[in-house]
């Protein structure tokens, strides 16, 4: 490849000419959205249903939507049910130096109950004025979960550059600083909880469908749970964080 054609494609990397796909995998089908490199627009959204939530629906739906909406997007970022991932919060003291907490982090997955060979796992700060403490969250995914699903985009050619969950992606819509937001999503099997610090899910919690008899017993215990975990969040942290 010349000089001249390397530089041409860095170039079109840089300014991202080429849209960015984002892609919702979901029990009912596969939901595109792509935008423009320039303003970050949605320029045209496409969704392929399907009964069952299986590899050969997904597979079937990728093919679909890649001749579909006739645009070239080189980049795609997947969203995943929040099921697939669990969420932890650890805590400090304000003394803790930053590369004390760093080391302590690399070190968190040896205290899980799976083998760190069998989770893909990343972790970032989590900064809050009201608190009096340091924190991190630690997110992980089974690679069983994840690599099934890398497998059908390898099988089909597309190059994901970024999986996560709904939690990550609706904090996004989130404004920054110390708000606390709790989330309730409807899932086809369970009820998930998210509670947020800014745009950052810190706690994680599902709640399976299938250990009720009937829908108003799961309503009911759901209700149950919002209202516990309010006032757990509250109690916990001496009103340092208050779910509004």
């Amino acid at each position: 490849m010349s000089f001249n054609n390397i530089k041409q494609k860095l170039s079109v990397f840089l300014r991202r000419v080429k849209p960015i796909a984002g892609l919702a995998i979901t029990d009912d089908g596969l939901y595109l959205a792509v935008f423009s490199g320039v303003a970050n627009t949605i320029v045209l959204s496409k969704k392929f249903a399907f009964d069952e939530l299986t590899a050969g629906n997904i597979s079937k739906g990728l093919k679909k939507l890649k001749i579909e909406p006739k645009i070239d997007f080189s980049s795609v970022i997947v969203s995943l049910p929040s099921s697939e991932s669990y969420t932890a919060l650890f805590e400090f003291p304000l003394i803790a130096e930053n590369q004390q907490i760093e080391e302590a982090m690399n070190l968190a997955t040896f205290t899980l109950p799976v083998s760190e060979s069998e989770i893909y796992s990343d972790w970032m700060p989590l900064e809050n004025i009201k608190t009096k403490k340091k924190e991190a969250v630690l997110g992980m995914a089974k690679k069983i979960s994840i690599d099934s699903y890398l497998k059908i985009f390898d099988e089909n050619k597309i190059a994901p550059v970024a999986i996560e969950t709904y939690a990550w992606s609706l904090g996004q819509f989130l404004e920054e600083g110390d708000d606390i937001v709790m989330m309730a999503i409807e899932q086809f099997d369970s009820l998930v909880f998210i509670i947020y610090d800014g745009k950052i899910p810190y706690f994680h919690f599902n709640l399976p469908k299938e250990i009720f008899n009937s829908e108003e017993d799961f309503l009911k215990s759901s209700i149950h749970h919002i209202k516990r975990l309010i006032h757990f969040v509250s109690s916990e942290n001496n009103r340092s964080r208050e779910i509004k």
